[in-house]
Protein backbone atom coordinates (compact mmCIF):
# COMPACT_ATOMS: atom_id res chain seq x y z
CA UNK A 1 0.00 0.00 0.00
CA UNK A 2 2.77 2.45 0.96
CA UNK A 3 4.57 1.78 -2.31
CA UNK A 4 1.45 2.59 -4.32
CA UNK A 5 0.88 5.79 -2.35
CA UNK A 6 4.47 6.89 -3.04
CA UNK A 7 4.08 5.87 -6.68
CA UNK A 8 0.91 7.91 -7.14
CA UNK A 9 2.40 10.92 -5.31
CA UNK A 10 5.27 10.84 -7.80
CA UNK A 11 3.39 9.67 -10.87
CA UNK A 12 0.33 11.92 -10.97
CA UNK A 13 2.01 15.37 -10.66
CA UNK A 14 4.66 14.38 -13.18
CA UNK A 15 1.99 13.04 -15.52
CA UNK A 16 0.14 16.37 -15.39
CA UNK A 17 3.40 18.23 -15.99
CA UNK A 18 4.20 15.91 -18.89
CA UNK A 19 0.79 16.29 -20.53
CA UNK A 20 1.02 20.08 -20.46
CA UNK A 21 4.64 20.13 -21.59
CA UNK A 22 3.93 17.66 -24.41
CA UNK A 23 1.29 19.93 -25.89
CA UNK A 24 3.60 22.96 -25.66
CA UNK A 25 6.50 21.08 -27.25
CA UNK A 26 4.23 20.14 -30.13
CA UNK A 27 4.16 23.79 -31.19
CA UNK A 28 7.93 24.03 -31.60
CA UNK A 29 9.36 20.54 -32.19
CA UNK A 30 7.80 17.77 -34.27
CA UNK A 31 10.83 15.46 -34.25
CA UNK A 32 9.61 13.57 -31.13
CA UNK A 33 13.14 13.58 -29.71
CA UNK A 34 12.20 15.90 -26.86
CA UNK A 35 9.23 13.67 -26.15
CA UNK A 36 11.51 10.67 -25.90
CA UNK A 37 13.64 12.48 -23.34
CA UNK A 38 10.58 13.50 -21.33
CA UNK A 39 9.14 9.99 -21.45
CA UNK A 40 12.35 8.44 -20.13
CA UNK A 41 12.59 11.06 -17.39
CA UNK A 42 9.02 10.18 -16.36
CA UNK A 43 8.83 6.43 -16.81
CA UNK A 44 12.13 5.13 -15.45
CA UNK A 45 11.79 6.80 -12.02
CA UNK A 46 8.16 5.61 -11.91
CA UNK A 47 9.30 2.02 -12.40
CA UNK A 48 11.99 2.45 -9.75
CA UNK A 49 9.43 3.73 -7.24
CA UNK A 50 7.23 0.75 -8.08
CA UNK A 51 10.13 -1.61 -7.26
CA UNK A 52 10.19 -2.92 -10.80
CA UNK A 53 13.39 -4.22 -12.36
CA UNK A 54 13.52 -4.31 -16.15
CA UNK A 55 15.70 -6.88 -17.88
CA UNK A 56 15.99 -6.07 -21.55
CA UNK A 57 17.49 -7.52 -24.68
CA UNK A 58 16.99 -4.95 -27.43
CA UNK A 59 20.08 -5.67 -29.52
CA UNK A 60 17.98 -6.76 -32.50
CA UNK A 61 16.46 -3.30 -32.99
CA UNK A 62 17.98 -1.62 -36.07
CA UNK A 63 19.96 1.49 -35.24
CA UNK A 64 18.90 3.27 -38.41
CA UNK A 65 15.57 4.00 -40.02
CA UNK A 66 11.99 3.67 -38.82
CA UNK A 67 10.41 0.29 -38.07
CA UNK A 68 7.04 -1.05 -36.99
CA UNK A 69 7.14 -2.33 -33.41
CA UNK A 70 4.60 -5.04 -32.54
CA UNK A 71 4.30 -5.81 -28.83
CA UNK A 72 2.06 -8.03 -26.73
CA UNK A 73 -0.14 -6.16 -24.25
CA UNK A 74 -0.87 -7.23 -20.66
CA UNK A 75 -1.03 -4.05 -18.61
CA UNK A 76 -0.89 -0.26 -18.59
CA UNK A 77 2.65 -0.86 -17.40
CA UNK A 78 3.65 -1.88 -20.93
CA UNK A 79 3.56 1.78 -21.96
CA UNK A 80 5.89 2.85 -19.14
CA UNK A 81 8.35 0.07 -19.88
CA UNK A 82 8.44 0.62 -23.63
CA UNK A 83 8.76 4.40 -23.43
CA UNK A 84 11.37 4.03 -20.71
CA UNK A 85 13.66 1.71 -22.61
CA UNK A 86 12.68 1.73 -26.28
CA UNK A 87 13.41 5.37 -26.84
CA UNK A 88 16.72 5.56 -28.71
CA UNK A 89 14.72 6.32 -31.88
CA UNK A 90 11.55 8.45 -31.91
CA UNK A 91 8.29 6.57 -32.22
CA UNK A 92 4.58 7.20 -32.01
CA UNK A 93 1.98 4.56 -31.34
CA UNK A 94 -1.52 3.47 -32.22
CA UNK A 95 -4.19 3.67 -29.49
CA UNK A 96 -7.93 3.22 -29.23
CA UNK A 97 -9.89 6.36 -30.05
CA UNK A 98 -11.62 6.56 -26.64
CA UNK A 99 -8.34 7.84 -25.16
CA UNK A 100 -8.47 10.87 -27.45
CA UNK A 101 -11.49 12.09 -25.48
CA UNK A 102 -9.71 12.11 -22.11
CA UNK A 103 -8.89 15.75 -21.17
CA UNK A 104 -5.17 16.60 -21.36
CA UNK A 105 -4.22 12.96 -21.98
CA UNK A 106 -5.72 12.92 -25.46
CA UNK A 107 -4.08 16.19 -26.48
CA UNK A 108 -0.71 15.10 -25.09
CA UNK A 109 -0.85 11.73 -26.83
CA UNK A 110 -1.73 13.35 -30.15
CA UNK A 111 1.11 15.87 -29.78
CA UNK A 112 3.51 13.00 -29.07
CA UNK A 113 2.72 11.27 -32.34
CA UNK A 114 -0.09 8.98 -31.22
CA UNK A 115 -2.61 7.89 -33.85
CA UNK A 116 -6.10 7.09 -32.57
CA UNK A 117 -8.05 4.34 -34.27
CA UNK A 118 -11.73 3.44 -34.22
CA UNK A 119 -11.86 -0.29 -34.91
CA UNK A 120 -15.65 -0.23 -35.16
CA UNK A 121 -15.55 2.08 -38.16
CA UNK A 122 -13.50 0.56 -41.02
CA UNK A 123 -13.37 3.81 -43.01
CA UNK A 124 -12.09 5.84 -40.06
CA UNK A 125 -9.68 3.03 -39.18
CA UNK A 126 -8.17 3.17 -42.67
CA UNK A 127 -7.75 6.95 -42.38
CA UNK A 128 -5.88 6.40 -39.11
CA UNK A 129 -3.66 3.79 -40.74
CA UNK A 130 -2.88 6.22 -43.56
CA UNK A 131 -1.99 8.88 -40.98
CA UNK A 132 0.41 6.48 -39.29
CA UNK A 133 1.97 5.73 -42.68
CA UNK A 134 2.61 9.47 -43.10
CA UNK A 135 4.30 9.54 -39.68
CA UNK A 136 6.78 6.89 -40.82
CA UNK A 137 7.72 9.11 -43.77
CA UNK A 138 8.93 11.67 -41.21
CA UNK A 139 11.32 9.05 -39.88
CA UNK A 140 9.17 7.97 -36.93
CA UNK A 141 8.74 4.37 -35.94
CA UNK A 142 5.26 3.20 -34.92
CA UNK A 143 4.39 1.00 -31.94
CA UNK A 144 1.34 -1.24 -32.22
CA UNK A 145 -0.27 -3.62 -29.74
CA UNK A 146 -1.68 -6.11 -32.26
CA UNK A 147 -4.02 -7.69 -29.70
CA UNK A 148 -5.90 -4.39 -29.68
CA UNK A 149 -6.38 -4.35 -25.90
CA UNK A 150 -4.85 -5.76 -22.73
CA UNK A 151 -4.84 -9.55 -22.57
CA UNK A 152 -6.78 -11.52 -19.97
CA UNK A 153 -4.57 -14.62 -19.76
CA UNK A 154 -1.08 -14.06 -18.25
CA UNK A 155 0.24 -17.04 -20.23
CA UNK A 156 -1.39 -16.48 -23.61
CA UNK A 157 -2.18 -13.81 -26.21
CA UNK A 158 -5.47 -12.59 -27.54
CA UNK A 159 -6.05 -12.92 -31.26
CA UNK A 160 -4.14 -10.33 -33.26
CA UNK A 161 -6.02 -7.65 -35.18
CA UNK A 162 -5.39 -7.23 -38.89
CA UNK A 163 -5.05 -3.42 -38.83
CA UNK A 164 -1.46 -3.49 -37.63
CA UNK A 165 -0.56 -5.87 -40.43
CA UNK A 166 -2.10 -3.54 -43.00
CA UNK A 167 -0.07 -0.64 -41.60
CA UNK A 168 3.16 -2.60 -41.72
CA UNK A 169 2.50 -3.78 -45.27
CA UNK A 170 1.56 -0.30 -46.49
CA UNK A 171 4.80 1.17 -45.16
CA UNK A 172 6.97 -1.70 -46.34
CA UNK A 173 9.02 -1.25 -43.14
CA UNK A 174 10.48 -4.13 -41.14
CA UNK A 175 8.39 -5.42 -38.25
CA UNK A 176 10.31 -5.70 -34.98
CA UNK A 177 8.42 -8.02 -32.60
CA UNK A 178 8.75 -6.98 -28.95
CA UNK A 179 7.84 -9.54 -26.28
CA UNK A 180 7.24 -8.52 -22.66
CA UNK A 181 6.69 -10.76 -19.65
CA UNK A 182 5.78 -9.79 -16.11
CA UNK A 183 3.91 -6.53 -16.70
CA UNK A 184 0.50 -8.13 -16.10
CA UNK A 185 1.75 -9.61 -12.83
CA UNK A 186 3.38 -6.40 -11.60
CA UNK A 187 0.35 -4.27 -12.49
CA UNK A 188 -2.82 -6.28 -13.18
CA UNK A 189 -4.83 -5.22 -16.22
CA UNK A 190 -7.76 -4.00 -14.12
CA UNK A 191 -5.97 -1.10 -12.46
CA UNK A 192 -3.09 1.35 -12.09
CA UNK A 193 -1.63 -0.02 -8.86
CA UNK A 194 1.26 -2.40 -8.36
CA UNK A 195 0.81 -5.86 -6.92
CA UNK A 196 2.68 -6.68 -3.72
CA UNK A 197 6.37 -7.50 -3.78
CA UNK A 198 9.25 -6.78 -6.11
CA UNK A 199 8.78 -7.52 -9.78
CA UNK A 200 11.01 -8.35 -12.72
CA UNK A 201 9.88 -7.49 -16.22
CA UNK A 202 11.64 -8.90 -19.25
CA UNK A 203 11.61 -7.22 -22.63
CA UNK A 204 13.06 -8.83 -25.74
CA UNK A 205 13.29 -7.51 -29.27
CA UNK A 206 13.17 -10.30 -31.83
CA UNK A 207 14.90 -10.21 -35.19
CA UNK A 208 13.20 -7.86 -37.68
CA UNK A 209 10.76 -9.38 -40.14
CA UNK A 210 11.18 -8.05 -43.66
CA UNK A 211 7.75 -7.86 -45.28
CA UNK A 212 8.77 -6.62 -48.73
CA UNK A 213 8.90 -9.47 -51.21
CA UNK A 214 7.44 -11.91 -48.68
CA UNK A 215 3.97 -10.58 -47.91
CA UNK A 216 1.48 -8.42 -49.79
CA UNK A 217 -1.74 -6.84 -48.57
CA UNK A 218 -3.51 -9.99 -49.73
CA UNK A 219 -1.35 -11.93 -47.26
CA UNK A 220 -2.29 -9.85 -44.21
CA UNK A 221 -4.12 -12.74 -42.53
CA UNK A 222 -1.11 -15.00 -43.02
CA UNK A 223 1.20 -12.32 -41.64
CA UNK A 224 -1.09 -11.95 -38.63
CA UNK A 225 -0.99 -15.70 -37.95
CA UNK A 226 2.75 -16.04 -38.53
CA UNK A 227 3.56 -13.09 -36.28
CA UNK A 228 1.35 -14.29 -33.44
CA UNK A 229 2.84 -17.78 -33.54
CA UNK A 230 6.37 -16.40 -33.56
CA UNK A 231 5.80 -13.98 -30.68
CA UNK A 232 3.79 -16.45 -28.60
CA UNK A 233 6.53 -19.08 -28.86
CA UNK A 234 9.08 -16.52 -27.64
CA UNK A 235 6.71 -15.43 -24.86
CA UNK A 236 6.24 -18.98 -23.58
CA UNK A 237 9.98 -19.60 -23.74
CA UNK A 238 10.62 -16.51 -21.62
CA UNK A 239 7.93 -17.53 -19.13
CA UNK A 240 9.52 -20.96 -18.83
CA UNK A 241 12.92 -19.40 -18.13
CA UNK A 242 11.44 -17.17 -15.42
CA UNK A 243 9.73 -20.10 -13.72
CA UNK A 244 13.00 -22.00 -13.77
Amino acid sequence: MLRNIIFLIFFIPYAVFFFITAVLIGWVDRSLRLYMYLYRAWTRPSLFVGRVRVERDLAAIPRQGPVIYMCNHQSYLDILVLYGYLGHLPFGYVAKDSLAKVPFLGQAMAAAGCVFINRDNPRQAMRSIDKAVQHTKKGWSILIFPEGTRGTDPEDFLDFQVGGMVLALKTGLPIVPIVCTGTGVAMPRTGLLFAKGKHTIRVKAMEPIETQGKYTLKDREKLKTDLRELMLAQFKEMLGEQKG
